[in-house]
């Protein structure tokens, strides 16, 4: 049998064997060290079978020369484009700082209005990406968020990403975060499991869609890497392969190969708009989606009937030990639920009896201060719109995600090479790794912490 067929049919029952794992009767570490294990072994026997090098001992890469040709013409014939979305890209991810190599001030000027419209008017719908993402601490900070008088958070988060752009930003709010969880670890370590992750798999048929997830990671990484390709055929520097990266089964990232030697000799300048090409693309990927989103949510989504909808109880809240997790709802005192309008019609009336209407029965609830039972809902639509649903809205998150997490000061990430060049100080980086690395670690507590 060929080698590249063997391989995929191991990649293949691979993805299978784990998918039965994630749904067996099993507790959720011995599931995780169950599926870990099926995935360095899915690696080890993959590398063997088609003899290729194994990284760290899980992962591989794949590669190709299809869509080099695509490559060179879309360099040839939209240079110019690219060399702008290069630019925007720049000023997007290092604000004004960016100024030291960008020297076109019409670009630092744009970059900087599409920053403050993206924190402004797009960012605020990011939560309905977050509704697909399969973590309840994610899901439970989303719908639980409300609005208690002026909120700084945000104006200084602006300000923030006008000087140092969105890679300013990711690292602000992620030693904001940090010093939450802090808190919650030193006075209320119970809850620490309620609070959302800033760091957590994100893989479809698990944590995401399986469709819809699939469809939109393969959208931002052949986005991401079809620019770093492109950029590079522009700077003279030809790519000659393009791949993905696999841990099993689970795509990693993807990967363009160029010329190294060559790279070290270019200019500064050309480095960097070759690294920041695919964090750029994601960026006009996240607002174009983000359009998308919020056209789908204000004129489409709220009339349209859900197939149902499940609901959750918080821990520690008056619905705990009450209500069964995952019981589809049907009505909320007396009015039956089907789409979102209704929904949001839910009158929030403190220290009340809350009636509520299940497939698995009903219950009588006494409500809280607020008005809350403590209970999260989440809508399930059917068959095509669910996909289309998940697709724009898990495109416009995870592009949102991807450029962040791209833009961190981390060695082989797009970010790290921007940095480099814009400090020598090599105490300034190292800080800047060490600083972010543990925040990282942090950040992935609630998520460990539940297992």
């Amino acid at each position: 049998m060929d080698r590249d067929k063997l391989a995929l049919i191991i990649v293949l029952l691979s993805f299978i064997i784990d998918i039965v794992i994630l749904y067996a009767n099993f507790i959720a570490s011995i599931k995780l060290i169950l599926i870990i294990v099926s995935i360095i072994t899915t690696s080890y026997l993959v590398t063997k079978i088609k003899r290729i090098k194994l990284y760290y001992g899980i992962a591989y890469l794949v590669g190709t020369k299809k869509g080099i040709n695509l490559i060179s013409r879309l360099a040839t014939n939209y240079k110019r484009l690219f060399e702008l979305i290069a630019n925007l890209g720049l000023v997007m991810g290092f604000g004004l700082i960016s100024s030291k190599l960008v020297k076109e001030k019409k670009f630092l000027f744009l970059g900087i209005l599409v920053i403050l419209a993206s924190e402004i008017f797009i960012l605020p719908f990011i939560g309905v990406g977050l509704n697909f993402i399969y973590l309840p601490q994610i899901t439970t900070k989303v719908s639980a968020s409300t609005y208690q008088g002026i909120d700084l958070l945000p104006i200084i988060s602006i300000l923030i990403s006008i000087i140092g752009g969105f890679s300013a930003y990711i690292l602000f709010l992620l030693l904001y975060s940090d010093f939450n969880l802090f808190f919650v670890l030193l006075f209320e370590p119970r809850y620490i499991t309620n609070e959302p992750p800033g760091i957590a798999p994100l893989i479809p048929g698990i944590t995401l869609p399986l469709s819809s997830g699939i469809a939109a990671i393969a959208l931002l990484l052949l986005a991401h890497e079809f620019s770093h390709g492109i950029l590079a055929k522009i700077k003279k520097n030809n790519p000659s392969k393009i791949g993905i990266i696999l841990a099993g089964w689970i795509p990693l990232g993807a990967f363009v190969k160029i010329d190294d030697k060559k790279l070290k000799k270019m200019k500064v300048k050309d480095k960097v708009d070759i690294a920041i090409a695919g964090v750029a693309t994601n960026f006009i990927l996240f607002i174009v989606f983000g359009l998308i989103t919020y056209l789908f949510v204000t004129m489409i989504l709220p009339t349209t009937p859900f197939e149902y909808a499940s609901i959750y109880a918080l821990k520690n809240s008056p619905a705990s030990a009450v209500i069964q997790n995952g019981s589809k709802l049907i009505s909320w005192n007396g009015v039956n639920i089907s789409n979102l309008e209704e929904l949001y019609s839910i009158k929030e009336i403190p220290n009340s009896i809350v009636t509520v209407v299940t497939n698995n029965g009903t219950y009588r609830i006494e409500s809280n201060s607020s008005g809350k039972i403590g209970v999260i809902i989440i809508p399930r639509y059917s068959g095509l719109f669910n996909f289309i649903y998940g697709f724009i809205a898990l495109s416009f998150m995870l592009n949102f995600f991807v450029a962040l997490v791209n833009l961190l000061p981390l060695p082989g990430l797009d970010g790290w090479y921007i940095y480099d060049s814009l400090t020598k100080n090599k105490k300034i980086k190292e800080f800047l790794i060490w600083i972010t690395f543990l925040s990282f670690l942090i950040q992935a507590l609630p998520w460990l912490w539940s297992f």
